[in-house]
């Protein structure tokens, strides 16, 4: 029932966002870029209930095309295919949202021009 629950979720967010993409030409991404879209991209509504950290980084990705968007790299984290992400949020922006991420998975969240980085944290 849980999967039922997660796969109707997922499938809702893409049909959402594929009806709200309407590309231009790609953006140049800078570091100043990449901030602007964590901040403004908003996502309507995110249930991630019993999805690893790895799962939840290639459902976000797969919203908008990556030559729009940002890469999550998780694959720093060794455990991203077991580590478990669980949160539920209404209009939430991709900043809070990877924030949370780092948060549970006690990483740092590190931030590049076009990639988001989940990297174990240094104070371990």
């Amino acid at each position: 029932m849980k999967a039922s629950l997660a796969i109707i979720s997922v499938l809702l967010l893409t049909t959402i966002s594929a009806r709200s993409f309407d590309p231009d030409s790609p953006p140049k991404k800078t570091l100043s870029w990449t901030v602007t879209y964590l901040s403004k991209r908003i996502f309507p509504e995110v249930d991630f209930k019993d999805s690893t950290l790895k799962e939840a980084s290639e459902i976000i990705q797969k919203q908008v095309p990556l030559e729009y968007s940002v890469m999550i790299d998780v694959s720093r984290m060794k455990d991203a295919g077991a580590q478990r992400f669980d949160y539920k949020r209404s209009d939430v922006t991709l900043l809070e949202l990877v924030t949370q991420m780092a948060q549970q998975s006690g990483a740092d969240l590190l931030i590049a021009a076009a990639r988001v980085i989940l990297a174990p944290s240094a104070k371990r």
